[in-house]
């Protein structure tokens, strides 16, 4: 009896636990891919947004007070927010690169055409947190 569960048992169990590992290892194959997705997506958030405020800061520092200055009254025309905010999207563009805006693409899953927009909202919310409160 020993030896028949030796011969016949050993290679079932051993094909059961073959079974088991390789489906294991597949779980483990596809959980490590998620999360270099999700690392890969958020990094890439990330990278936009650092970019992001540091435009919106550079403009508020440097080009909006010249404009200000040169207003009538000190505030800004509409026209004048409008093209501060151009010049803004124009500068996280370029920062941002063809690989930056290929890589915020497919990280948020939209098409290139709206990453403009996208951007667009990104730097006017990024104006309004340097606002003082």
């Amino acid at each position: 009896m020993k030896q028949l569960l030796v011969e016949y048992g050993t290679p079932a169990l051993v094909s059961v636990l073959g079974a088991l590992i390789a489906f294991a290892l597949k779980e483990l194959r596809a959980y490590l891919a998620a999360k270099g997705s999700e690392s890969k997506v958020a990094a890439t958030l990330a990278r936009m947004l650092l970019v992001v405020e540091t435009v919106v800061d550079s403009i508020e520092q440097t080009v909006r007070p010249e404009v200000a200055k040169a207003s009538a009254d000190g505030t800004l025309t509409k026209e004048e927010g409008v093209a501060l905010r151009d010049l803004a999207l124009a500068k996280t563009l370029k920062f941002l690169g063809e690989g930056g805006v290929k890589s915020l693409s497919t990280a948020l899953g939209i098409p290139a055409s709206a990453i403009t927009e996208y951007l667009l909202a990104q730097i006017e919310a990024a104006i309004l947190r340097s606002k003082p409160k």
